[in-house]
């Protein structure tokens, strides 16, 4: 007999969008995207909810924020046995544990449960055998072992590198493999067991979303696959905002857009076990608005008609230089345009003229390093140092305000 559960993760509650016309709140977005996940679960009739982490966007989430996700908990919990949650590089520990209040109240009525896993958790397993990492249960007959591999911030997790006396040059990747081997064990499992591990990590072969923190998608945060593959018959992971299957992992992504450049499907997995197997099924969320971004091309009421087109979207347009003011106001006037990004005649030039060299080198590279920020500043400083031409330096000084605008979005991030 099959059974089903969804897949889901970073919810990022409380996420605004920033506007020139004010933040904008998404409150209605979230709560109308939890209604469509609610129907989904209640339809398929799924019997367990995984979330891999990144509930909320910030570490102190707003009371909006944190109402939207209790309501979501308890419907959810009338429709299925169980929800299992871990917190990701977004989440408080705390705010977390806290949600623990409603799962003991609600307890008091039923069998069901929710289990909620942070990092000071998987800390008190393997400091004192507390707080086990993983939870077996049986439904229909089929006996499922699901284990919980919160987000490990990087300085967090020399602590276990003391524990486990992992080789000097500190690797992010294994340590998770390390624990992971001391958890399976632990266990005794038979060759039916359905295993799924539940991380929110990033893997070295995931393909970003576009608006994930730089500062957790560098190249010391990267997993390996071979590091967490095991036996499992599904990884579901959190982090990366695009839906992706990497063999038996899978990210879920972000539930709506998150911000402009997620132009790609939102949604959930829907999986159903059956003979020993899970078969996933991505279903894509809709109760939600687009972010879309136009460019200013010479036909201005070609990008009015988009722009009226799209009215039940966020717009951003690129503008030109040359544009002038009454244009630029008539454009604000419509209400879905919200954003404005300005580039110059010079900029679009050398994006076209050398577009598959240093512009992809520019959009590729690890920002979040800033030695490699600089390796790359000075290897344009050395382009042509004996060259006087104005036209060269002109291009040079555009080159470098790119690199430092980048830097700049993340330090402001």
């Amino acid at each position: 007999m099959s059974l089903n559960f969804i897949h889901l993760s970073d919810l990022h509650l409380g996420k605004k969008i920033k506007s020139i016309k004010g933040d904008i709140d998404r409150y209605n977005e979230f709560y109308q995207t939890f209604e469509e996940i609610e129907y989904i679960i209640k339809q398929s009739k799924s019997k367990f909810v995984i979330i891999s982490g990144d509930i909320f966007h910030n570490k102190l989430p707003s009371l909006e924020a944190e109402e939207l996700f209790i309501n979501f908990l308890i419907n959810t919990y009338e429709l299925v046995d169980y929800i299992f949650i871990i917190s990701g590089n977004h989440d408080s520990d705390l705010k977390l544990k806290n949600l623990n209040a409603y799962n003991k109240l609600l307890n008091k009525f039923s069998a069901k449960k929710i289990i909620i896993y942070t990092f000071s958790d998987l800390e008190d397993y393997f400091n004192n055998n507390s707080k086990l990492p993983y939870f077996k249960f049986k439904l229909n007959n089929t006996e499922i072992l699901i284990i919980l591999i919160p987000f490990i911030e990087y300085r967090l997790g020399l602590k276990f590198h003391q524990i486990f006396q992992i080789e000097k040059e500190y690797s992010y990747s294994k340590l998770h493999n390390i624990l992971l081997s001391k958890i399976l064990q632990d266990l005794d499992l038979n060759q039916n067991t359905i295993k799924i591990l539940v991380m929110h990590i990033m893997l070295d072969s995931a393909n970003l979303g576009n608006s994930e923190s730089p500062l957790y998608t560098n190249d010391i945060y990267k997993v390996l696959i071979n590091d967490i593959s095991f036996d499992f018959h599904y990884i579901a992971l959190g982090h990366i905002h695009k839906y992706q299957k990497i063999q038996n992992i899978y990210y879920s992504g972000s539930i709506l857009p998150l911000d402009f450049g997620e132009d790609y499907k939102h949604g959930i997995i829907l999986n159903t076990i059956e003979n020993n197997l899970i078969k996933s099924e991505f279903i894509e969320l809709k109760n939600h608005k687009k972010l879309i971004t136009l460019e200013i091309n010479e036909n201005m009421n070609n990008l009015i008609n988009q722009i009226e087109n799209n009215k039940d979207s966020y717009i951003k347009i690129r503008i030109s230089d040359v544009l002038n003011s009454f244009d630029i106001q008539n454009l604000l006037n419509f209400d879905n345009v919200i954003k404005l990004e300005k580039y110059t005649k010079e900029e679009k030039k050398l994006i076209s003229y050398d577009e598959n060299s240093q512009q992809n080198q520019i959009n590729t590279i690890d920002f979040s390093n800033i030695l490699k920020i600089y390796e790359m500043y000075y290897k344009e400083l050395k382009i042509d140092p004996n060259n006087k031409n104005p036209k060269n330096k002109e291009k040079l000084e555009i080159k470098l305000k790119k690199i430092l605008n980048k830097l700049e979005e993340i330090i402001n991030k």
